[in-house]
């Protein structure tokens, strides 16, 4: 039997996987696929990189593919290693620092935005406030996918997310009505997770990449997981929108719903 607190991390992990898989399409992948051929279906013909990990009977394969005229296929390990931006896997890691949260008993799944952001944010509806962190990682707060006012003051189609802040977050969460008491059905809410990963950095006083540094990424050696690029920003995969060349996307109080860029080996270690 596992010990309670592993049952727990295992479950808030799952529940955060389980609700970002139900949004995406079934895939079936024979256990002899050749990892090269992994990372050719995932580029699925399109511009740009894409790198596949397998690891099979103790041994990691590592491949890539490219895409496009000029672009260099991925290098799949070393320090040089191509990063990606791993977008909502990102919701994940916020899941599990949550996780290790409860276990610590630093915070319960039943507290709610109210109790926790009192003093801080005052809320005009008690359906709001009544929130539960349960329900935000397991996107049934009724919150909808992006806060009412995002394409609003600072929003740029080529960088949506860099502009939206905490004390911008806190005062939209504390005007919002959602349109019944939660628990809802689930709506895939990157205004929940990203509501979520600041109630985490609010509550531990360090910023939400810290915590998962500190918490995940250093302790399993993942040292190609990071939110924000530095040096490393010639790694980086070109990103493309369709067959385009666009933008990095960089965030700041959504950083818990996306904000990662990792390698394939470091995702085959996470996983």
């Amino acid at each position: 039997m596992p010990m309670p607190g592993r049952f727990l991390c295992a479950a808030m992990l799952l529940a955060a996987c389980a609700a970002c898989a139900a949004f995406a399409q079934p895939a079936t992948i024979a256990l002899s696929t050749p990892v090269e051929q992994l990372a050719r279906d995932a580029l699925g013909g399109q511009p740009g990189m894409a790198a596949a990990g397998v690891w099979r009977e103790g041994k990691t394969s590592l491949a890539g593919a490219a895409g496009g005229p000029g672009v260099a296929e991925p290098v799949t390990s070393g320090p040089q290693a191509t990063l990606f931006e791993i977008g909502s896997i990102s919701k994940v890691f916020t899941g599990l620092l949550l996780a290790q949260a409860v276990e610590a008993g630093d915070l319960s799944l039943d507290d709610t935005l109210g109790k926790l952001l009192q003093g801080k944010a005052t809320f005009a509806h008690a359906d709001t406030a009544a929130i539960t962190l349960r329900q935000l990682v397991t996107h049934t707060s009724c919150l909808p996918r992006l806060p009412p006012d995002f394409r609003r003051q600072g929003y740029t189609a080529a960088d949506p997310y860099r502009n939206y802040g905490r004390a911008r977050m806190w005062e939209t969460l504390a005007a919002i009505r959602i349109a019944r008491p939660a628990p809802c059905d689930a709506l895939y809410s990157n205004f929940g997770f990203g509501v979520l990963g600041e109630l985490l950095s609010e509550r531990y006083g360090r910023p939400w990449a810290a915590l998962v540094r500190e918490r995940i990424t250093a302790p399993l050696g993942m040292r190609d997981t990071l939110q924000v690029l530095g040096g490393e920003a010639p790694r980086l995969a070109p990103p493309f929108d369709g067959s385009a060349p666009a933008s990095p996307w960089d965030m700041d109080a959504f950083a818990g719903a996306g904000a990662l860029r990792s390698t394939a080996a470091d995702l085959l270690t996470f996983g």
